[in-house]
């Protein structure tokens, strides 16, 4: 239950900086995504260039090493950034358990495995793509 006393401004202040760090997970999100999703796109756009003839000049591993260096930085700039939330998250609510398990990161690390698989696709040409 909840009593309706106001926050304090120390409690006022956490809350705040709870939702900047979520704000940040989700900017780190969305341009670790841009960059998957980007990395991906462009390997099979290249990949099927190269099978219609369109850009038979291409290298064989080009498309897949230009793919996999992009899927690489999003997939470790999630991870980096999930961990420096996780980090954050502790420091401000050192004594809720529950407290660091917010959606955000639960996101976050839902796509860094999305991103490993896509680079798996990507790495060893399996998978359903």
């Amino acid at each position: 239950m909840s009593d309706n006393k106001p926050l304090s401004a120390d409690e006022l202040a956490v809350r705040r900086t709870v939702m900047a760090c979520d704000r940040t997970l989700m900017a780190w999100t969305r341009t670790s995504l841009s960059l998957i999703s980007f990395g991906f796109t462009i390997y099979k756009f290249l990949q099927y260039a190269k099978e219609e003839g369109v850009a038979p000049q291409l290298k064989e591993a080009g498309p897949q090493h230009l793919a996999m260096a992009m899927i690489g930085l999003g997939v470790i700039c999630l991870l980096l950034a999930s961990f420096q939330f996780w980090q954050e998250m502790r420091r401000l609510q050192p004594r809720s358990p529950i407290g660091v398990l917010r959606l955000s990161l639960a996101l976050a690390v839902f796509l860094a495995v999305l991103g490993a698989l896509a680079m798996l696709n990507v790495a060893f040409r399996m998978g359903p793509f």
